[in-house]
């Protein structure tokens, strides 16, 4: 049955009721369907209309003019609430000082049962349809704020709530049976926490982002100037505009830098390589990206000059006046939004909020080095503070994603490594995979075998992300031969790391899945896994690899159309689901890490009563932003340190986690 709070209704099956009614049903019941519509996306400035309370036998819509939602606080705050997409009914929650402590989130639920499956829809019109024979009808969510409490937007409100035990049940079954309620759990109690940082956003200071974009500009043109004046220094006439005009006869180019075709052509017929396999159409295809022109530095003085322009106009067209749109005009402050859940375990920042594109807040430029800051100069980072009154307190773990890889690996040099305190990792791998370094102290590669530290720096990034001996080759700009070697001389100086590539390997080929660590038993699924085994079928069979090199030898058409392809294809397949199976669990485990971490501190905040005083601006992969009055700077420095280390050790048990916090009048990483 529908009962309506707030207004005289007869429909069929849709009675008027009271708060004391609504309350007295579901005092006697540990969860509650839950969900609200209201005008817009921002709690700030948009309205609460109504909020709906549901199980599967009935269902509470109140209007939330007539009943405010602080007036069922304390049901709200002690009950399960089950809610699809909570991170949204939340804010509206939070703006109302109501902190729930228990969420059950049946959108997070199939993220959480299909991570790796981006093919699946999980709406929850679309998940009803995966469990039950029932259907929602979503055609009036766009009028509800101007059609108001009629018949079909009573139905439609409280359907949101009549399934969401039955869907929760569904989940319930399935995460068992993949053994993935420990990490629903850990995404449970952490979009409270990532609702949190979203509603508290990050302030700009207009002022300094503003002599930024002017500093920008200024650059931008500087190095416009300078890809210019070089095709005109060089005498490339086919480029240089030769209509002078009548008052000023200085030269200029015909070249539009912001075209790539353009550039392109240039860089062409300077004997630059622009060429780069062409991953969806297959074959190749013309590239000007950086990655592409760092290799080939040396070939022209224009590619420094060029990829300088191209920071310089990324700088001004990302970071520009756009962002000061961003600003809320009801907290000065910019509010992003993010997504919890990515196939390898990490957040991400920005998107679409209805029709507003939000910012990409972990994306910042980091801030260089002290000692390569330029005096004066203004960079990104430092025009986000916090309020007048507070403080930033930064905080970041050392090395994360490494210690990660030294704890999961077990490799026994790595570990060494870290428990010696041996210092710089790059200057240690070097020392490993060159002999000639073998009984070099660290200190000295690093400072006078700056090449080989690099090579080894590069390969090391490289295989801990799944790449061969051609990443490393293609990274550092060497023969495939040159990169064959280094990648063979890691794993020989690391054995451990050999053998849990192997494992990680083959589990994720035998279960479809790649499994991020056996605490909380996250996994990615596999989308093309049946493909896979397809191919690995074909070749397999008796006689494929004898049949193979007969027709190789003949190129015949069988060869050329149907064994060269089927072969390729599952090599690319399986070296796909090599990569991921190396790369996932170290960047998912650690960005669980993170995840604890954030739930420590929001637990530290709600137990002490300060989330009016104590905000949450950010959360970048391995480090968090916290924002506090100075007075209490030292004691939340502390309190940072202590829930990240302590979350560090569920994970890293052989070698800890260590975090360093800051206390910082602008964002200062």
């Amino acid at each position: 049955m529908i009962y309506v709070i707030g207004n005289e209704v007869n429909y069929i099956n849709i009675r008027s009721s009271t708060i004391e009614d609504m309350v007295d049903y579901f005092s006697g019941k540990d969860e509650i369907g839950f969900d609200t519509e209201t005008t817009g996306f921002d709690p700030y400035t948009c309205n609460l209309l109504s909020y709906q309370l549901g199980d599967s036998h009935n269902q509470f819509v109140v209007d939330a003019n007539q009943y405010p939602i602080n007036i069922i606080e304390d049901l709200l705050k002690k009950k399960l609430l089950i809610i699809h997409n909570a991170k949204f009914d939340l804010k509206f929650l939070y703006h109302n000082d109501i902190y729930p402590t228990r969420i059950w989130d049946t959108y997070l639920g199939e993220c959480v049962l299909h991570k790796g499956d981006k093919s699946v829809r999980k709406g929850l019109d679309a998940t009803l349809s995966r469990y039950t024979i029932y259907s929602l009808n979503k055609s009036i969510r766009g009028v509800i704020h101007r059609e108001g409490f009629t018949e079909r937007v009573i139905r439609y409100a409280a359907e949101d709530t009549e399934y969401l035990g039955l869907i929760k049940a569904f989940q319930i079954s399935k995460l068992k049976q993949y053994d993935l309620m420990r990490s629903m759990d850990l995404e449970n109690e952490f979009v409270k926490v990532l609702t949190f940082i979203e509603y508290s956003g990050i302030k700009l200071d207009k002022d300094l982002w503003t002599r930024k974009i002017i500093q920008n500009e200024k650059d931008y043109k500087e190095s416009l100037d300078e890809l210019n004046n070089w095709i005109i220094d060089n005498n490339l006439v086919k480029y240089i505009d030769t209509q002078l005009d009548l008052f000023d006869d200085t030269k200029s180019t015909t070249i539009s830098w912001s075209s790539p075709t353009q550039v392109v052509e240039l860089f062409k017929s300077l004997g630059i390589n622009t060429q780069v396999p062409d991953e969806k159409n297959g074959g190749f295809k013309d590239s000007v990206e950086a990655n592409v022109l760092e290799k080939q530095i040396d070939k022209s003085p224009i590619i420094p000059i060029y990829l300088k322009y191209k920071q310089q106009e990324k700088l001004l067209s990302t970071y520009g006046k756009a962002v000061l749109d961003k600003i809320n005009p009801a907290t000065g402050r910019i509010h992003t939004q993010f997504t919890q859940i990515m196939d390898t375990g990490r957040l991400s920042s920005g998107g679409k909020m209805g029709d507003q594109e939000t910012m990409n807040i972990q994306n910042i430029p980091r801030l260089p080095d002290k000692d390569d800051r330029i005096d004066g100069y203004i960079y990104e980072r430092e025009c986000f503070v916090p309020e007048e009154s507070n403080v930033f307190i930064n905080a970041d773990y050392s090395g994360q994603e490494q210690v990660v890889f030294a704890n999961w690996t077990k490799d026994p040099d790595l570990i060494a490594f870290y428990k010696s305190n041996l210092g710089d990792m790059h200057s240690f791998i070097a020392s490993k995979i060159f002999p000639k370094l073998k009984d070099v102290p660290l200190k000295r590669i690093k400072e006078e075998y700056k090449e080989e530290r690099q090579i080894a720096k590069s390969a090391g990034f490289a295989i801990n992300y799944g790449g061969d001996g051609n990443t490393i080759a293609d990274n550092l700009n060497l023969p495939k031969e040159r990169g064959e070697e280094i990648y063979n001389s890691y794993f020989k100086a690391f054995p451990g790391v050999s053998e849990y590539f192997k494992k990680a390997t083959a589990q994720a080929l035998r279960d479809g899945y790649i499994l991020f660590n056996d605490i909380s038993k996250s996994k990615c699924f596999i989308s093309f896994i049946n493909k896979y085994r397809e191919k690995e079928k074909i070749v397999n069979s008796p006689g494929f690899w004898e049949k193979y090199r007969e027709e190789k030898k003949l190129n015949s058409d069988l060869y050329k159309y149907t064994l060269k392809p089927d072969v390729s294809s599952y090599f690319k397949l399986r070296g796909n689901i090599s990569r991921m199976a190396l790369n996932y669990p170290i960047q998912g485990s650690s960005s669980e890490v993170t995840k604890i971490a954030c739930i420590h501190i929001y637990n530290y905040i709600l137990d002490n009563d300060l989330m009016d005083v104590v905000k949450f601006p950010n959360v970048i992969h391995d480090e968090v932003l916290l924002e506090c009055p100075k007075h209490m700077g030292e004691t939340m420095k502390k309190i940072v340190e202590d829930c990240m280390e302590r979350a560090g050790n569920v994970y890293c048990k052989i070698v800890p986690l260590k975090a360093e916090a800051s206390i910082c009048n602008f964002w200062n990483h």
